[in-house]
């Protein structure tokens, strides 16, 4: 019975990829549709619940061609909620500012640099958790998720990205596992750096790891060259382009943020 209804779950948007906030719109959409019904009829409105909520298990989503919908009909703002699903948020300031006091950039100009002796020492743990096997451990050293027990954690690949999660919730993740290593390698040394550190949440130190690892210009698994493109990505409620650092020797994604409007220029990190 359990291998019957498990051919009708939709992987792709269930499971790992199931994105919990169109979850909640579908969820909501589900209650508001039910009471409609069931002030009508109590029978028919139990019905819809019931087929409604099941679908929305095992497909993801309760009206058909959702994530076509909403990319095509819901306002940019609104889609901008929704965002990549999973990934920190935090505000620039608040990111530059623990960079710049954790002297991990410095101002040259109108801009900032990566820290030369930062960048060695960032460099030198990299390569020291290159050849490690556990990732269990390198998630202990991103830090602030509290004690970890490790039969409670996985980070397993998941296509081409890097996924963490606890109990069976995920928590973190990545464009790639050098992108992994190298937020891990950065952890361990702006925790000397800086005395804030401890202070921060694991979502606010993935936030600051995230923004640093822009200015990564050599590949964490090759030590390859880092270039910039443009490309369009989708989520399952929209397309977006972002700018992309892709080692020209892997192949890797080092990292990936929003493109700027038309007519702002990117710099290269």
């Amino acid at each position: 019975m359990y291998g019957a209804f498990n051919l009708l779950r939709d992987p792709k948007y269930t499971g790992k990829n199931r994105c919990w906030k169109c979850t909640v719109v579908n969820v909501l959409l589900t209650l508001i549709l039910t009471a409609v019904i069931a002030g009508i009829n109590l029978i028919a409105g139990s019905v819809v619940l019931v087929v409604a909520f099941g679908t929305i298990y095992f497909r993801g989503y309760l009206i058909p061609g959702t994530p076509w919908l909403t990319k095509r009909y819901l306002p940019h703002g609104a889609l901008a909620w929704f965002g990549t699903h999973g990934t920190g948020a935090a505000d620039d300031r608040t990111i530059e500012s623990v960079l710049v006091e954790a002297e991990a950039v410095r101002p040259a100009g109108d801009d900032l640099v990566l820290d030369q002796e930062f960048k060695r020492r960032w460099r030198e743990q990299i390569r020291e958790y290159r050849g490690a096997e556990d990732d269990v451990e390198m998630l202990r050293a991103i830090g602030g998720l509290g004690e970890l027990n490790s039969e409670d954690v996985t980070v397993t690949a998941l296509d081409a990205a890097f996924v963490a999660t606890v109990d069976g919730v995920r928590v973190g993740r990545w464009v790639s596992r050098g992108a992994f290593l190298a937020d891990a390698a950065a952890a361990r040394v702006l925790e000397l750096r800086f005395d804030g550190w401890d202070r921060l949440s694991f979502d606010e130190r993935t936030a600051v790891l995230g923004g640093l690892r822009l200015w990564l210009d050599w590949c964490p698994l090759c030590d390859g060259h880092v270039a910039l493109g443009t490309e369009t990505v989708e989520s399952c409620c929209r397309t977006v382009d972002v700018v992309a650092g892709t080692c020209r020797d892997c192949g890797r994604r080092v990292f990936e943020v929003d493109a700027p409007d038309d007519g702002a220029e990117v710099d290269s990190a």
